[in-house]
């Protein structure tokens, strides 16, 4: 009976944490795509990225604009035009956006256009600018107690702890793009390069721009590049591959 009883009780201790993570995992999948608001905090705002079912710290406008379209999904000017903007009343095919729910999508063959699928109306939001990505962060955020989010994993690269490293900013390279084009900073900060395309990129002064050691090798996908400015000024910069990428970096 004793032996029964505790084959019993080694069961009950192996299945209550695999139901726990079953729970979690549900909820993560359930929020997969969906901008999350933590209402006990501070008001943080979480982006679901659907792919790792893990949540990315979204900080201040600047940085959710960067962290957004660093997910970003490239996609054809055809295909973009298939899911309804948020403007628009009717339209667009459905099954198509259904795809691509929660997801930011990148228009390759533009000049690297981001949009916000909201998964509740299938419908795309233009992140043009941060002051584009904080409104879509706000107005389209779901209220989430400190208990429900723990249960979704945070993401590594992406953790709370990017909103106190004020001396980062963040370009990802995605869409034969540099996302932002114009970045302005303050002196003695470090601009990290992300190259998030399958095609090699460089991030290449152009002639005028003189640093000493600023210039990146070829960056494969994945790869990054780091450079901390230290004069105030303007320096332009390409990528030696596609002459049509192009940056800036204003110093102030």
């Amino acid at each position: 009976m004793k032996k029964i009883f505790l084959l019993l009780l080694l069961s009950a201790m192996v299945c209550l944490p695999l139901s726990g993570v079953v729970a979690a995992t549900d909820l993560a999948t359930k929020m997969s795509g969906r901008i999350l608001l933590q209402v006990e905090g501070k008001g943080q705002a979480w982006y679901v990225d659907p792919s790792t079912k893990t949540r990315a710290f979204l900080g201040r406008p600047a940085d959710a604009y960067n962290i957004m379209k660093s997910f970003g999904l490239g996609v054809s000017n055809d295909d973009i035009k298939k899911i309804v903007t948020s403007s628009g009343l009717s339209g667009g095919n459905t099954a198509f956006a259904r795809r691509f729910s929660g997801r930011i999508l990148l228009q390759i063959q533009s000049h690297g256009e981001a949009w916000y699928v909201n998964p509740t109306n299938l419908k795309r939001y233009y992140l043009g600018r941060p002051a584009d990505a904080f409104k879509v962060m706000r107005t389209l955020g779901l209220g989430m107690n400190n208990k429900n989010l723990a249960q979704i994993p945070v993401n590594k690269k992406f953790p709370e702890s990017t909103e106190v490293n004020k001396n980062i900013f963040n370009i990802p390279i995605a869409g034969f793009s540099f996302n932002p084009t114009v970045a302005t900073i303050k002196r003695g900060m470090t601009v990290v390069w992300t190259n998030k395309d399958s095609d090699y990129h460089t991030v290449t002064p152009e002639e005028g721009t003189s640093l000493p050691g600023f210039g990146s090798h070829t960056l494969s996908q994945g790869q990054t590049y780091s450079y901390t400015f230290t004069k105030s000024g303007t320096y332009d910069y390409a990528c030696a591959f596609h002459v049509m990428m192009r940056g800036k970096i204003i110093v102030q």
